[in-house]
């Protein structure tokens, strides 16, 4: 994902929003990456509730326009359920907590495309999306080598053909179609799926 992310950045803007912080004031803060040019957004709250950051999330798409959502949280629907997004990429990384599977059903029915994040995750899932791949970030748990190695060695090369295919035509398309600069691409997940944002540097 981050590779991805890093990808797209070159091209237009890629949001990553980070969990609120606790503050008297509320205000975004936008702090591009060093080394791959995403910017990192942090909302800054007095209370982090839905409707503060379903504002903190306005505030940020009047600043950037129209915009591609990428969802690796679920639960991120609560605030940004509103957005006609102009598509809508769920990266399925795990398992979502109770209170997130009923996100997840909804966030699949209007995702554009859906990536799984290992064999399980995909088999779970493979029959609630006509366009979803199986995009695995490493050797699951539980399963042994060899058989992770043999169940993949057949899908590989499609995977990443198809993922950046995919990709380049759900952006190419959007772009078309808005009669506005290319659009932005914001992110909602946890800080640790995106590591390089312990890099930042202040805006200016």
């Amino acid at each position: 994902m981050r590779l991805l992310m890093s990808r797209f950045a070159r091209r237009r803007e890629v949001f990553f929003l980070e969990e609120p912080v606790f503050s008297d004031v509320e205000s975004l803060q936008i702090r591009p990456c060093a080394r791959t040019g995403v910017q990192v957004v942090t909302p800054m709250l007095p209370v982090s509730g839905v409707e503060e950051r379903r504002a903190v999330l306005d505030l940020l798409l009047a600043r950037s326009g129209c915009a591609i959502a990428w969802y690796t949280a679920p639960e991120a629907r609560a605030f940004s359920g509103h957005v006609s997004w102009l598509a809508t990429v769920y990266d399925c990384a795990g398992r979502p907590s109770a209170a997130g599977r009923a996100f997840e059903d909804r966030l699949i029915q209007v995702a554009d495309l859906v990536f799984a994040g290992g064999l399980r995750l995909y088999e779970d899932r493979r029959d609630l999306h006509p366009n979803i791949h199986c995009f695995p970030q490493g050797i699951e748990q539980g399963i042994p080598l060899r058989a992770t190695s043999d169940a993949l060695s057949e899908r590989d090369d499609r995977m990443w053909d198809a993922t950046h295919q995919h990709m380049a035509a759900l952006l190419t398309m959007t772009e078309r179609n808005a009669a506005f600069p290319p659009p932005s691409l914001s992110r909602f997940g946890s800080v640790p799926a995106f590591p390089d944002a312990r890099e930042v540097v202040p805006a200016g």
